[in-house]
């Protein structure tokens, strides 16, 4: 059981599947979806703290780094096309609302990576980034009986 809890904790934290993805592949044979959301859900609040440390860490010791910095210019014009006119228009409840819509590629790690490229308060940001976590979580146990039959 306490295997399970992890490895749902740990595709709640992965890139691949941030909580949304998560809470239905290892729900339906594992643990079952309240656990299955408990630990995507703290699997996927992890992700702003750890992820902005590693992202202000990385850019201190390798921008000078040729490689490091084409990615990070790559990542940085990828949050501004993406968030940029959200954030812009409507500051950190834009950031709430991107992270809060349960699509691919609008969750935790771009809206970490655009509240850093943008400058946002690191406080405001992540109570912004961790609610529309929940909500984008919630909307996914919602949809989730309409969605069921197609991934069985």
């Amino acid at each position: 059981m306490i295997e399970d809890f992890i490895a749902n904790f740990l595709l709640g934290f992965s890139p691949a599947g941030e909580g949304k993805v998560g809470i239905w592949i290892l729900q339906k044979k594992y643990i079952g979806l309240t656990y299955s959301f408990i630990a995507c859900l703290l699997g996927n609040l992890m992700i702003f703290p750890v992820f902005h440390k590693i992202i202000k860490l990385s850019n201190m010791f390798f921008l000078k780094n040729k490689i490091y910095r084409k990615f990070a210019i790559y990542l940085s014009l990828r949050a501004r096309k993406k968030v940029g006119p959200v954030i812009k228009k409507h500051g950190i409840i834009g950031l709430f609302i991107f992270v809060a819509i349960p699509l691919p590629f609008t969750g935790s790690y771009l809206g970490t990576v655009a509240s850093f490229v943008f400058g946002l308060n690191y406080k405001k940001s992540l109570i912004a980034i961790s609610l529309g976590i929940i909500i984008s979580l919630v909307l996914m146990l919602i949809l989730y009986p309409h969605i069921k039959p197609y991934f069985t």
